[in-house]
């Protein structure tokens, strides 16, 4: 029996039409506009308050043949003060569950459970009991006929969540709803398939073009070796240089070593056709748990992972073809051909490289360039806001001189090129709060507070001074520690405020690349890689060799020629990708085309964007292999991959991605100028 705190007890359709008068609700589709059903409800009334230790549960079915994303607004009045953004399972009877403790923000990507897909959350701090009304809003999708809801309730404890209905998975990791040739069917057809692919690979292990070296650098262009990689500026553009001093530009792929991507099981096992024993002789090792998923333990803590199971069957398809002892030999030579034969002369080794994953055997084997991102980013005890450390405090020098070692093992392996600092800090995701507001609003006396109140006091000296600036009461600086709000309207306090953010900004690069650079010199400092690029980024105030940053867009020709007219260093696409709606999958990418052979056409024309940017050293291709059908410790399930869960490369896409990539160094250097190509969009679900 569910202990419900709060029962809505109807709802207002906005988009879609019902006949329906109480639950459950069917609610059919409006098929002429973007949110095809759309409902409001009432919360916090009839004398009854919700609290923020209280989940929300919508019990749910989508009619749709695809995952359904949906946002929630929280309404104060007509006002949205928070969002929600939650992608379930579609097709599939689901409890949507949201925990409004998300509502303080203090984290971007919340708790995803059974049937839950990928959770965004996003807005500046409030309290679920100054909220009237939840406005939910579903999102185009494939055949989206419409949405049964069940029922909605507050509760304070989850409910049983296991999920039920038909199996969503095949025994090779597949999806089962929509049927497709390219499909495997048997076990001897991947067997068949994968075989032959490794007979080819061992005679293809070197680049198709001649013109490239054995790091994949221009023959043909030498600025001068010096045994490692390093950055140069010819006059006219800015490139990276291999250890022979040939000419190079780091066109990589992101996680190109994996062995496939874990997948979610928790009370989903009854989705699944198939599911070895965790201690199966065979398929043992293709079972991991969360602890051994880095950014799930740097998201949500150790503790949270305890009893959360993941499932890799892109890797249980290699070994159902090469065996327990031959399998990972086998991974290598294939993909290493792949990679060379595509093109591609770097590996980026993710923040989420698995413990498991044998990472340094693989580079090794491989003799690709690499660079990696530095897992383990230096947390404070105590956060200014998300995952902004507490700065000016000795922990994090200490924390940042400890974190800097992990580079010990790589400053003298000449395929090395440098490292990412971290990767997306969550903190940038809600651009609109300041830290240095965040730090005075918090009545803890964090080593960055004392260092900005005596900013405060050599800038003003006298307390009168600053009341006057401010239009404040302060009787002295002290009580610059109580917490204290400040009107942002009065432009003293917004320049203020913004210098002080500055202060906080530089400290945050400054002190880890500092022991950085202490251990490996000669490696390139690629910088933060942030979620995305505007100018609020401060490239020119960092402390880096590179400004990085992730771009998904379908019109990254516009985004890089702001960049490049507004930053003065080079810098380097950390994550990019394009997929295709007619992948068969759940879930497409963030950015889509109408098929895969559109998907090619828009992978070269990004690439080419990439290639005449003169201060553009490097994109990197996010990721190798597609993500699960259930989603990824995050419930991440896009269709992003060069290959698919059986191995099998997107021939469409690969032959365009080819093309570019042999052609690249010619294109950088100005002997050959592409036409820009159109290729048809399509949104995402």
């Amino acid at each position: 029996m569910i202990d419900k705190s709060y029962e809505v007890k109807e709802i207002k359709v906005l988009s879609g039409t019902t006949e329906q008068k109480e639950f459950p609700f069917y609610i059919k589709s409006n098929y002429d506009c973007d949110n095809p059903v759309e409902f409001e409800f009432k919360i916090n009334q009839d004398g009854k308050k919700c609290s923020m230790d209280e989940i929300l549960v919508i019990d749910c079915e989508s009619k749709i043949q695809s995952s359904l994303k949906m946002t929630m607004c929280f309404m104060k009045g007509k006002k949205c003060k928070f969002r929600v953004a939650p992608t379930i399972v579609g097709g599939r009877n689901v409890k949507c569950a949201i925990k409004f403790r998300v509502l303080d923000s203090s984290k971007v990507f919340i708790d995803n459970l059974a049937g839950q897909l990928k959770v965004a959350a996003g807005g500046k701090p409030c309290n679920i009991e100054d909220i009237d009304s939840i406005i939910v809003t579903t999102r185009k999708g494939r055949n989206y006929e419409g949405l049964k809801i069940n029922e909605i309730y507050v509760t304070k404890k989850l409910p049983d969540l296991t999920v039920n209905g038909e199996t969503v998975v095949d025994m090779f990791g597949q999806w089962k709803d929509i049927d497709s040739e390219e499909k495997f069917k048997t076990s001897e057809e991947i067997a068949e398939y994968l075989k032959g692919e490794y007979e080819w690979a061992k005679s293809h292990n070197e680049y198709l073009n001649p013109d490239f070296d054995c790091y994949g650098g221009w023959k043909k262009l030498n600025f001068g070796a010096k045994g490692h990689f390093y950055k140069h500026f010819d006059g006219r553009r800015y490139w990276l240089v291999d250890p022979l001093g040939n000419a190079f530009f780091s066109n990589g792929v992101c996680y190109a070593h994996r062995t496939g991507i874990y997948g979610k099981v928790n009370n989903m096992e009854n989705w699944f056709d198939y599911l070895p024993p965790k201690d199966d002789e065979l398929f043992g090792e293709c079972w991991t748990t969360a602890k051994d998923i880095p950014e799930f333990v740097k998201r949500n803590g150790l503790e949270a992972a305890n009893g959360i199971l993941l499932y890799n069957f892109a890797r249980a398809n290699a070994i159902r073809v090469f065996g327990k002892d031959k399998w990972f030999d086998a991974w290598v030579t294939i993909n290493t051909a792949r990679m060379k034969q595509w093109g591609f002369n770097t590996i980026s080794v993710g923040v989420n490289d698995y413990k498991d994953e044998r990472t340094d055997e693989y580079l090794e084997k491989a003799k690709i360039p690499y660079c990696i991102t530095m897992q383990d980013f230096p947390k404070t005890s105590v956060s200014l806001f998300r995952d902004f450390p507490d700065v000016f405090s000795e922990e994090y020098e200490t924390l940042s001189e400890s974190y800097a070692k992990k580079l010990t093992s790589k400053v003298n392996d000449p395929y090395f090129i440098g490292y990412f600092v971290t990767n997306e800090p969550e903190w940038l995701f809600q651009r609109d709060v300041n830290i240095a507001e965040r730090v005075f609003l918090s009545d803890i006396k964090t080593a960055s507070k004392t260092a900005l109140i005596k900013w405060i006091k050599a800038k003003y000296q006298d307390i009168n001074l600053l009341n006057e600036a401010w239009s404040t009461s302060f009787n002295s600086f002290e009580e610059l520690y109580i917490p204290f709000k400040v009107d942002f309207d009065n432009k003293t306090v917004e320049t203020d405020f913004n210098d002080m953010f500055d202060l906080l900004f530089q400290k945050y690069s400054e002190v880890p690349s500092k022991h950085l650079r202490q251990v490996a010199p000669n490696a390139i400092n690629l910088g933060m890689r942030y979620a995305s690029y505007d100018a609020s980024c401060y490239a020119e105030k960092q402390n880096f060799d590179a400004f990085s940053f992730n771009c998904y867009s379908r019109s990254v020709g516009e985004i890089l020629k702001n960049v490049e007219n507004s930053i003065k260093v080079p810098y380097i696409i950390g994550e990019w990708h394009i997929g295709a709606a007619d992948s068969k999958l759940m879930s497409n990418a963030l950015v889509n085309a109408i098929n895969q052979a559109e998907r090619g056409i828009a992978c070269h024309e990004y690439v080419r964007n990439c290639l005449i940017s003169k201060k553009c050293i490097g994109s990197h291709y996010f990721e190798f292999n597609d993500q699960p059908v259930l989603g990824r410790f995050d419930g991440e399930n896009m269709q992003i991959g060069l290959v698919d869960v059986c191995l099998k490369p997107y021939k469409e896409t690969i032959e365009q991605f080819q093309k570019i990539n042999n052609q690249m160094y010619e294109i950088l250097n100005g002997d050959i100028e592409l036409p820009e190509q159109e290729w048809v969009f399509h949104y995402n679900f």
